[in-house]
């Protein structure tokens, strides 16, 4: 099963990011800024220095 041309947006727990992208998904990772990133709890989060969006709503640009 191909993926190409899909984007796979989350918060970066267990890996999502990570194997989004082993299976050819865009991953952007989901960085809220009124949210307190540090505070959170997430489980084994991915290290990630690649696209993420400030917004669920950026999504409406990154689709044709």
């Amino acid at each position: 099963m191909a993926c190409d041309g899909c984007i796979y947006v989350g918060d970066g727990a267990y890996g999502e990011l990570t194997g989004a992208a082993a299976v050819g998904m865009v991953p952007y990772l989901l960085l809220d800024p009124d949210l307190d990133h540090a505070s959170m709890l997430t489980p084994e989060r991915d290290e990630w220095a690649r696209a993420s969006i400030a917004h669920l709503r950026a999504v409406l640009d990154l689709v044709p």
